[in-house]
């Protein structure tokens, strides 16, 4: 080869290694990730202790009759003696709740598999909150006395 032809190589082949080397910190900056946002993150444990200071107790109301309308109605007599006898307590109206109401049947079930209906059973829960724990024994003596199951 003569000299003419090799400059415009020697050309060429500097030109793009100097490219090379004043490109790479570019390109080195434009693919450098992107640093976290800033962040707090915070680890504990806690603990407290309390004296406790309330109760919540939870009467049953259970009442057994031979049709659906006489186990809801002896219930709604009983519940209204459960929650009479907790006011005579000193209990408040906002501190009794009831919750939970249901009639269903009460069945056997024969040798032969044959389901018998014995009568019906209706459920009812009356729900005190009570805010004076020396209380607790006189309520559930009031409430089981009243028909509280």
């Amino acid at each position: 080869m003569s000299a003419h032809h090799q400059t415009p190589l020697y050309t060429l082949l500097a030109l793009f290694a100097a490219g090379t080397v004043v490109m790479s910190p570019a390109l080195a900056l434009a693919q450098a990730p992107t640093p976290p946002a800033p962040q707090v993150i915070a680890t504990g444990i806690g603990e407290a202790t309390v004296i406790p200071d309330r109760a919540v107790i939870y009467f049953a109301v259970e009442t057994r009759s031979p049709n659906a309308a006489g186990a809801g109605s002896e219930n709604a007599r009983t519940q209204t003696a459960v929650i009479a006898a907790l006011r005579a307590q000193g209990i408040t109206a906002e501190q009794i709740t009831t919750s939970g109401y249901s009639v269903s049947p009460n069945e056997k079930f024969e040798n032969n598999g044959q389901r018998k209906i014995l009568g019906y059973i209706a459920r009812n829960t009356v729900v005190v909150d009570v805010r004076k724990l020396e209380q607790i024994g006189a309520l559930i003596d009031a409430a089981l006395g009243a028909g509280a199951n």
